[in-house]
């Protein structure tokens, strides 16, 4: 048996065990779905250093870098749901704008190129997500009061949206949990 310069025998069959251990957890990984989770946390995990830094300028009330968008978007949709803002219906675009740190018409390209929608959009899902939590935590409570606590006042809205998103009635997902 001849031996190569990586030490032939040892070499190869580190290889084999790195492999043979390695391999199913790529396959569980690609399997589950959990490469998604994956991948997103390593693309957080590259911003997350801009995101303190974008936080702070938008606590300041100071403009951000157009590199920092997605930072920016990230602690803007932080604060609208840890203060549940989409919960307020009076709060504007501009008041948006505002807080994130641009100008209304930036405000709504940097939205739409991380959420895929325009600000009602993005207002909605929270408030249906948030809906959602409303319905688990009170499963005898009318649909009309999870509605309006969830900022949606009208009941056909709230039907049909929830219909868009979960692709079932709120009835029909009630009756699930």
């Amino acid at each position: 048996m001849t031996q190569n310069a990586w030490g032939g025998g040892i070499f190869n069959s580190l290889i084999l065990c790195t492999l043979a251990i390695i391999t199913p957890l790529i396959v569980w990984i690609l399997k589950s779905g959990k490469w998604k989770t994956i991948y997103n946390n390593i693309k957080l995990s590259k911003i997350k250093g801009k995101y303190k830094e974008v936080k702070e300028k938008i606590r300041k009330h100071q403009r951000i870098k157009i590199e920092d968008e997605r930072a920016a978007f990230i602690v803007f949709r932080d604060i609208v749901k840890d203060k549940k803002l989409y919960l307020n219906q009076k709060l504007s675009r501009d008041y948006y704008a505002e807080l994130m740190g641009v100008d209304k018409n930036r405000f709504a390209r940097i939205l739409y190129n991380n959420s895929h929608t325009n600000l009602k959009g993005f207002l909605n899902t929270m408030r249906l997500e948030y809906s959602v939590i409303l319905m688990k935590e009170n499963p005898n409570e009318q649909l009309k009061v999870i509605a309006t606590r969830s900022g949606i006042k009208s009941l056909s809205t709230f039907y049909r949206l929830f219909k868009e998103k979960y692709g079932m009635s709120p009835n029909d997902f009630k009756t699930r949990l």
